[in-house]
């Protein structure tokens, strides 16, 4: 994975054109798995993102915000898993160890911080998809976000019955 993350932080360097550098970017995001390239495909979008931006290619930079979103939804499983491992049991009055109480907590940030992230993204890349109006990036924003708000839904019915159970 690292060795992904130097390719491109190389491709970034390099003297490739901006647009060239641009499809290189492109080319991370439609062939690595979200789940196991978390790291790469950040910085297949941040780049993305930038050079987008650079060269004025705004339905470009509102698929890559978009995509930017997804992945970062997915991060969100592991900590509310966390989490329901950790909760009381129902009717419990409390946690067993301070620990535990200070790692739920800790986690429930994370979980709350990564929902802000995306859905801020998500309004970056309307915004931004507004510019000019793309037919394909369009259905892609709008399949993509229907996707990460089914995900979120799910997320959030996970994260309430937890939080809920405690």
């Amino acid at each position: 994975m690292d060795n992904l993350i130097k390719k491109i932080e190389e491709i970034e360097r390099s003297s490739l054109s901006d647009m060239e550098k641009l499809q290189n970017f492109v080319n991370f995001m439609a062939n690595l798995n979200p789940a196991e390239n978390y790291d790469t495909l950040m910085s297949a979008c941040k780049y993305g993102i930038s050079y987008s931006s650079k060269l004025n290619r705004p339905e470009m930079e509102a698929q890559f915000y978009i995509s930017r979103a997804k992945i970062l939804i997915m991060q969100t499983v592991r900590p509310i898993g966390e989490m329901k491992n950790i909760t009381l049991a129902p009717n419990w009055f409390q946690f067993a160890l301070e620990s535990e109480k200070r790692k739920y907590n800790e986690l429930n940030e994370k979980v709350k911080k990564t929902w802000d992230n995306v859905h801020s993204d998500i309004d970056k890349a309307f915004e931004t998809i507004n510019k000019n109006r793309d037919l394909g990036a369009v259905a892609f924003c709008l399949k993509t976000t229907g996707e990460i708000y089914g995900q979120y839904y799910l997320q959030i019915k996970l994260f309430s019955f937890y939080k809920n159970s405690k």
